[in-house]
């Protein structure tokens, strides 16, 4: 499948990007090479193997989900930089 330079030139314009002429001559024979190499994935017989999303057999692994205990509040107020009246203060933002 060859990648025509009005085909490179419209991907330009979508990307909002300036090539020259040498460039998307370039990125042509590129992405041709790209897509024959695909092109030949595809006429591997692939009936017997069954689509997967990792090449290694693992599922999900989750941890214990344990509730702890968190941080006293006064703790936190005295980690804080600035506070009043048992809130953090922070700078504004407009």
């Amino acid at each position: 499948m060859k990648i025509t330079l009005e085909e490179i030139e419209k991907i330009a314009t979508l990307a909002r990007i300036a090539l020259s002429n040498e460039e998307k001559e370039q990125l042509s024979n590129e992405l041709t090479n790209i897509l024959n190499y695909v092109e030949k994935i595809n006429e591997l017989d692939t009936t017997n193997v069954k689509p997967t999303a990792h090449i290694l057999d693992i599922h999900n692994v989750f941890r214990e989900d344990v509730v702890t205990p968190g941080m006293p509040t006064d703790d936190i107020i005295k980690l804080a930089p600035k506070s009043k009246d048992n809130f953090i203060v922070v700078p504004k933002v407009l």
